[in-house]
C-alpha cells in the first residue's frame, strides 16, 4: 500500500452478523464480491469504530481472512487497535495473513501526546507493512507530532482526519501532504468543507 494507493475511494466495510450475533462469512463474501465487481480497489474490514472495537481478536482475523478470500486484487486494509496492546497483536495477526497495510483506529479513554507519538512510531517500525494514522483527537494528536510521524516515519502513508477544524487540516496539509495522502471518510464532520 502507498500514499497513491489512497487517493481513491476507500471502502470502510461492514461486517455483517447472523442473527445469533457470530460472523457472517458468506455475508461478507457476497458483500466483498459486489464491492469489487462494482470497481472497489480498496476495501477497509474493521474501520469502523463500532466494528474493530467490538470484535474479538478471533473475529479480526476471521474477518479480515475471508476479505481477503474474496478480494482479488483489490487492496484489504483493516482497522487495528483501539490501544497499543492490541494494535501490536492485530499486526501480528494481519501480517500473517498477508495484508498490504492497515489503519491505527483512534484510542479511547485517556492518553498523553507523547505517549500516542511513541505507541504510534512503536506499531508502525514494527508492523512490517504500511499503516495510515487516524486523528480524531488534536489533545493526543497534536499538529507537530503529527507533522513529525508522517514525516518521519518511512512507513506512515496516510492520514484520516476526522477532526472538525478546516484550518488544522490546512496546517497537516502543509506540513505532511507531500509525505502521506489526506484522508477524510464521508461520516465525518468536516468532510463537507474539503469537498
Amino acid at each position: 500500500m502507498t500514499a497513491a494507493d489512497c487517493a481513491d475511494v476507500l471502502v470502510v466495510a461492514i461486517t455483517p452478523r447472523t442473527a445469533a450475533g457470530d460472523i457472517d462469512l458468506a455475508g461478507i463474501r457476497r458483500n466483498v464480491t459486489h464491492l469489487v465487481d462494482n470497481g472497489a480497489r480498496f476495501l477497509m474490514p474493521m474501520c469502523g469504530t463500532g466494528l474493530v472495537y467490538d470484535a474479538t481478536l478471533a473475529e479480526f482475523e476471521k474477518v479480515t481472512a475471508a476479505f481477503l478470500d474474496a478480494a482479488g486484487d483489490a487492496l484489504v486494509v483493516p482497522g487495528i487497535g483501539p490501544g497499543y496492546g492490541r494494535s501490536l497483536e492485530m499486526v501480528r495477526i494481519a501480517a500473517g495473513l498477508g495484508v498490504p497495510g492497515a489503519m491505527v483506529m483512534p484510542i479511547v479513554g485517556p492518553a498523553s501526546a507523547k505517549g500516542k507519538a511513541e505507541g504510534l512510531r512503536r506499531i508502525t517500525e514494527g508492523a512490517g507493512f504500511p499503516v495510515i494514522l487516524y486523528q480524531r483527537r488534536l489533545d493526543i494528536m497534536p499538529v507537530a507530532s503529527v507533522i513529525e510521524l508522517c514525516s518521519t516515519l518511512e512507513g506512515v502513508v496516510g492520514l484520516k482526519y476526522a477532526v472538525d477544524d478546516i484550518e488544522t487540516f490546512r496546517r497537516l496539509v502543509a506540513g505532511a501532504g507531500g509525505d502521506c495522502a489526506m484522508i477524510c471518510g464521508m461520516a465525518e464532520d468536516p468532510s463537507i468543507a474539503y469537498l
